[in-house]
């Protein structure tokens, strides 16, 4: 790499559960299936984790999202629709659990709201303050403005591989440490 640094433009917030969800099932609201981004690969487990950190007040790693239209983003295989669609850059499991979480397609303890009822809840049968929680859990979001799907996913690997292809040696350090 040659040259000063490129600096990007990040502001690190803060929103909602309800903000990552779709308000219309045909429609996302987040491009979420970049060429950078895995499938969804999460098991119950995990996802189970993740909505227990968060009713916990458990900070989790930000979400990255790229405000496309604020960037003036476009991509020739993209349509216009996506290329002003918001991106999620990095946390596309998250976004993904919560979303799988409130449209009922996995339970929790239901212990985590009740300490002597046993068994498993959904979504759909909590009470609606309880619904109304966990919409509102807050969530730290970095919200950045990436012109190009390039400018995307280095964001991305530098987030999750430092730098670092996935599977690649780092040839600097020796293995063991330094």
């Amino acid at each position: 790499m040659t040259g000063i640094l490129r600096r990007y433009r990040v502001n690190i917030t803060a929103r909602p559960v309800e903000f990552f969800l779709d308000r219309n099932p045909n429609e996302a609201i987040f491009d979420m299936d970049q060429p950078y981004q895995r499938g969804v690969v999460w098991g119950l487990r995990r996802r189970r984790n993740l909505v227990k950190s968060l009713l916990m007040g458990i900070p989790v790693p930000a979400i990255v999202i790229n405000d496309r239209f604020g960037a003036g983003f476009n991509h020739p295989d993209y349509t216009e629709d996506r290329n002003r669609q918001d991106a999620i850059v990095d946390g596309k499991q998250r976004v993904t659990t919560l979303q799988s979480f409130v449209a009922n397609e996995f339970s929790v303890p239901r212990q985590w709201w009740d300490d002597d009822v046993a068994g498993s809840v959904c979504f759909a049968d909590l009470t609606l303050p309880q619904q109304r929680g966990v919409r509102n859990v807050p969530i730290a979001v970095a919200e950045g403005h990436f012109a190009t799907l390039d400018h995307e996913r280095e964001l991305f690997d530098l987030i999750n591989f430092g730098g670092v292809k996935q599977g690649e040696i780092d040839d600097d350090v020796p293995i063991g440490g330094i």
